[in-house]
């Protein structure tokens, strides 16, 4: 299952660069519930099929604003689900998710 909806790549292209904007608007929200990242999209570029935002790993000890692929996130398995006869999900956009300013996010 694809991760960008016609709908999604809409958004993002409204929204356009955000480079200038001291607290950018989260468009998207990517997660899995057994993992420990969390992928919060501001920008995305569909020719290159990459994404901008903010990256929180391990329950926030590793955060950043970083380039992340849409092929990074479909591939995406965690770790620790690696292990034999461990279930995994892939994962997913939140569907509970609305747009909002980074700075309610980001702590």
């Amino acid at each position: 299952m694809r991760l960008m909806t016609p709908e999604l790549e809409k958004r993002f292209a409204e929204i356009g660069s955000q480079d200038d904007v001291d607290d950018p608007i989260i468009v998207a929200k990517f997660d899995s519930p057994l993992s420990s990242v969390i992928w919060y999209a501001t920008e995305y570029d569909p020719v290159a099929e990459m994404f901008y935002g903010f990256v929180s790993r391990f329950d926030g000890k590793f955060q950043d604003w970083e380039h992340f692929s849409l092929e990074e996130l479909e591939t995406h398995i965690c770790s620790h689900c690696l292990e034999p006869n461990q279930y995994y999900e892939r994962v997913g956009q939140d569907p509970l998710w609305t747009e909002r300013k980074a700075s309610t996010v980001i702590r």
